[in-house]
């Protein structure tokens, strides 16, 4: 089995899922969104920075990315619903999962 032909076969299932479910939804994605869903970043931009002394420390607030939220939101939604319909989808679900963590993509969620 090829990693990476897996991994790209599980992010086209993910992503046909959370721009369907954007169309059920009402709202198909923006154009922002699809660029945002197609190129997830692999880390966090922002540094962690610590005030004062080891007794406080603050991490940097995070500015709310609004598409990205709405991705996470459609990908909860659409997997709820498809596990309603059809109960047997939670395989591929979390082989959807188990793939993208294992290749360390941002998509698994955790």
């Amino acid at each position: 089995m090829d990693r990476n032909v897996e991994l790209e076969r599980v992010l086209v299932f993910i992503t046909e899922r959370i721009a369907a479910e954007g169309v059920r939804s009402g709202q198909p994605l923006t154009d922002e969104q699809r660029l945002l869903l197609n190129n997830l970043p692999k880390t966090c931009t922002l540094p962690a920075t610590s005030f004062g002394g080891p007794e406080f420390s603050l991490e940097m607030p995070v500015p709310r990315n609004l598409n990205y939220e709405r991705l996470i939101a459609l990908a909860k939604e659409a997997r709820r619903n498809d596990l309603s319909l059809n109960p047997a989808s939670v395989l591929e679900w979390e082989c959807a999962v188990a793939v993208s963590k294992l290749n360390r993509h941002p998509c698994h969620g955790s």
